[in-house]
Parts: C-alpha cells; structure tokens; sequence
C-alpha cells in the first residue's frame, strides 16, 4: 500500500510494539488471519489532523476498497479500510453469517481523528478492541457520530474511549442498523465493556442505541459493561425501539447530563450504576437518572444504584418497574441554612436539622446575608408551565396565588427566562388590570416554560422561596424495597413499597390524584427520619397495608 513518508515512523512503531501475531500489512499475507490495525492502511492516532491529499487520493485509488476524497483524515481512512479487511474479507460484501472469515478489529494506543463516521455493516460475531480506555480514543471532529453501525449482531466492543468534539442533535456512537433501507438487519446481543462515550458538553446524547431505526432495528439483549457515558446535552444513553428490550447495564456511570439512560421505548435492567447528573441543573431541565416514557406491558429494574443526582427516575405509561436497594445520596447544593452566611440568588438550603424548615428545602430569590436565626419558612408553593415571551411579563397562575393576597409577599423561578438561559427570578405584582404579573421582565422567551411560585419571607437581606421537586415519580411500580430516599418527593402507584428510608417524613405519595381510581399499594415497615437529615433512622409505627384494588 502506498502512504505517505511521513506515516512510515507511525507505522513502524504500531509494529514495533504489536504482537507478531497481531501485525498485519495491508489486509494479505499469513499474519492477517489473526489482528487488523488501522495502522496498516495509513492511521497516525497522534490525536492531531492528517487530511489526505488529492494527489494521494489518486495514488490510493486502485488499493483501497473504499471511496474517499481530499480532506477525508487519515485516520479515519484506516479505520474504514481495516473494518473491510476485519469483517469485509477485504471487500465491500460483509461477512454476515459467514462469521469465521472475521478478524478481530485492534486499534492501538492513540486518539483517532475522523471526519466521517467509520461504519460496521451487517456484522455477526465481530470483535472491536483497543488499548483499553483513555488509551485508546476515537474523536469525531465534525457534527456526527465518532462511530456507528448498520446492522450489529453478537459483536464485542471493548476498551475504547468514543468522544464529539463538534455540537449536534444525535450521537457520539449510534448502535443502529435497518435505518436507511439498505439492509434488514438490526440489533442484537452486543456487549460493550470497559469503553467511554463522551459528548463533551456538546453532542446530545453520548450513547445512541436504534435511535433511527426504531423499532424495526429490535435492539435487544445488549450488555454493557462498566461503560461511563459523560456530558451529554440531553441523554448519557437514549433508546427508542419497542423492541429494544432486556438491555443490561452492570455497573459504569452516567455523569453530567440532564437525563442519564433515557428510554423512549424498550425496557432495561440496571444493577450498581453510578449516577451524578446535577441537583438543581437537573430539576430545572426536568432531567431524571433514568427515563422511561413508554410500555408495551414491559418491566425493568434498578437496583443497587447510587445517584448523587436530584431525580432517579420517572416512569410513565404503566412501564413497570421494580426498585430495591438504591441509595439517593442527594443534597442541597448550599447545605443547612447558616446564620450570617452569605448567600448567592438561587442558592438552595435545607431547613436546620430539628429546626423550623423540617427539612424542606428553600431558594434565595435574592443575594444577600442570612439573619441572625432561622426564618420563620414559607409556605409550599405552587408548579405550574405556561409560555413565558419576551417583554410581555404577564403569566397565568393556577390559584395558589389567591385573589386579594399582597402580591409583595409572592416570588416565581423562571426556568430559562433569564439572561442566558438561566433562570428568571422575579417578584409578583398586580397589573392595571388585576392580572398576575412579573415584576422583571424575561430575557428570553421560552415556550412551555415550569414556573414555581409562591410566598416569600425576608431573611436578613435575603427573600426565600419554598422548593419542591420530585425524587421519583413510577406509574406501575411493581416493588420498591430497601431504597434510602433523600430531599425530594417520592410518588408512586401501586406494588409493594417496603423497609425503604424516607429523610422526610412526608414525602411518600401515592399517585391516586394523578390518575383515574385507587393507588393500589402495600405500605409497610418503613423508616422515617425527620427533619431531612441523613438516614439514621427513626422508627415510626408502621402503616396499615393499603390491599391492592380488586
């Protein structure tokens, strides 16, 4: 194969610290019955950009079995070229059922800069390895997937860093197959272990799996192994197929993104992930740690999680679901009031321990210094969603601000109507014509926006407003046992909510107001510790079962 001079060093060090038996030239010869490296066809993996040339475009033609153009990086060439030879037979015909023509895929140490997404067509049975996590990156530098599939089954990906450099809506890696009607063979059976998906901050879901084939990709019974999924704008994992169903993820994490596994269709087992997506970020985006919007008579489970998140989960449209042994480890972000204390708009505390906040949490609707004792809290306020527009400050409460109340003693937290996006923090007050209306005006408009309102009381130099958000939120829950329950409201419908840990003594609710007819649920021997501390434990007599609806 013809390369360019300055890949020779490259080359001969890929070699160099190889195996023989995973050193193969260009795809030929004995040694490439074992290891294909991108290195062979012309990958530096030096993290830098290498663009191919036209005059080398022209000398390569006839030798790779791809087609390529000038400014295609180098390192995405061999890695296309080497998944031919690995699964190809050095063709443009995938190997499919015929399986033990395929080679193992090894990508050496280095970062891999593509400008195109390298791309496994209609694999069974394939192994992609590298020089384990960190060692081995693969960086997308424009707006698309660092790597993708078409068609994946019963292939092992292993020790492999996945990152977008470059913003946009889709993934870092899409795990798809049957989305562009060229082929009829989905998902299945995969496992990913050991490898790192990064959108760093700027791609919106780190991990896709049949985001655009949907439900004629199936998408089932894939295992995910120790994998991190970090920064992703809206999903560390996102799902969306009917047919993705039993995908397992054992262990890993889910860090700094607004919804951590986020399941449109498909149903998922989770056992000792760890989650760390934000308090308030994540309450003001609506994000949850796992998502599940919709069921097919499908049931899923989380167990023996830890999240220092706000929300753990959210599960709609009776998807049943059974939790047991998870720890919410969650806090305000600016601790227990303290007297004296100097506090920031928008700052979030906790009532004192045994204090007049009963573990509630409040928010400073202004700067200033906490007072010599602790406020006499208001009261709990209201959430509602209305559009908030530019210049026009007039919004519509539900009643929770009464007619006649001085709308002096009233505040409202905006989600993203403020400067940048950030949130509004405004009094209320009466407009000429009796309406409720901001005393700010929004920065930005923002459709559809979640609103809290509600009294205010002044501390020192500080106005505080009541804040309320939901830890977990289940429409079929089948079992909740032996969780620990932090600052949030905890509501459930129906099962067996059992020897779980409640750090506030009221937020158990079960969702008959949310629904037509009874919450059908067994509530027995749980603890409950007052006052929002951490879970010691108080023991309170247990509840009468409530004995499921006939």
């Amino acid at each position: 194969m013809t390369i360019r001079r300055t890949k020779i060093l490259s080359l001969a060090l890929a070699f160099l610290f190889l195996p023989r038996e995973a050193q193969t030239t260009n795809g030929e010869g004995p040694e490439s019955r074992w290891v294909v490296t991108p290195q062979a066809f012309g990958a530096i993996a030096d993290g830098a950009t290498h663009p191919v040339t036209a005059a080398e475009v022209e000398l390569n033609r006839t030798k790779w079995i791809g087609q390529y153009v000038a400014g295609d990086e180098w390192d995405y060439i061999g890695l296309q070229e080497a998944i031919y030879v690995a699964f190809n037979n050095g063709t443009l015909q995938p190997n499919q059922s015929n399986a033990r023509l395929n080679k193992p895929l090894y990508l050496p140490s280095g970062n891999y800069v593509v400008n195109k997404a390298p791309t496994i067509t209609l694999v069974r049975g394939g192994s992609v390895s590298g020089a384990g996590r960190f060692a081995t990156t693969i960086t997308a530098v424009f707006p698309g997937p660092a790597f993708q599939t078409n068609g994946c089954w019963y292939t092992q990906f292993t020790g492999i860093t996945f990152a977008g450099n470059v913003a946009h809506g889709g993934a870092v890696f899409e795990l798809d197959g049957n989305y562009d009607g060229t082929n009829k063979q989905g998902v299945q059976g995969n496992t990913f272990k050991d490898c790192y998906f990064d959108a760093n901050g700027n791609v919106g879901v780190a991990f896709a799996l049949v985001r655009k084939g949907g439900n004629t990709a199936q998408g089932s019974e894939n295992l995910f192994l120790n994998c991190h999924f970090q920064s992703a704008l809206f999903a560390g994992v996102y799902i969306s197929g009917f047919n993705a169903l039993q995908n397992t993820f054992v262990g890993g994490n889910v860090q700094d993104c607004l919804n951590g596994i986020f399941v449109q269709a498909g149903s998922i087992n989770i056992d000792s992930m760890g989650f760390q997506n934000g308090f308030q970020k994540q309450i003001d985006g609506d994000g949850f740690d796992v998502v599940f919007r919709n069921s097919a008579d499908d049931h899923s489970s989380i167990r023996n999680c830890r999240t220092e998140s706000a929300r753990l989960v959210h599960a709609a449209n009776k998807h049943y679901l059974v939790l047991d042994n998870n720890n919410l480890v969650n806090g305000p972000p600016s601790g227990e009031w303290t007297a004296g204390k100097t506090y920031a708009r928008g700052a979030i505390v906790a009532g004192k321990t045994r204090g007049k906040g009963n573990g509630r949490l409040y928010i400073a609707m202004t700067d200033g210094v906490a007072g010599t004792s602790e406020p006499d809290w208001p009261a709990v306020g209201n959430v509602t969603v209305t559009t908030i527009t530019v210049g026009a400050p007039e919004i519509n409460l539900d009643g929770g601000v009464a007619s006649g109340t001085s709308a002096g003693n009233y505040g409202t937290l905006v989600t993203g109507a403020g400067p940048e996006g950030k949130p509004l923090y405004s009094t209320i007050r009466k407009s000429d014509k009796g309406r409720w209306v901001l005393a700010d005006n929004p920065a930005r408009s923002v459709p559809a926006a979640s609103v809290r309102f509600g009294p205010v009381v002044a501390d020192g130099g500080i106005q505080w407003m009541h804040y309320e958000f939901d830890e977990i939120v289940t429409d079929a829950t089948v079992a909740a046992t032996s969780n620990t329950f932090k600052w949030g409201r905890t509501r459930f419908r129906g099962g067996a909510i059992a020897h779980n840990s409640f750090a506030r003594a009221d937020n158990l609710e079960l969702l008959a107001t949310l629904k037509d007819g009874p919450a059908a649920a067994w509530v027995i021997n749980n603890r409950l510790t007052r006052n929002g501390g951490w879970n010691t434990g108080i023991e309170e007599k247990p509840a009468a079962p409530i004995p499921p609806a006939r």
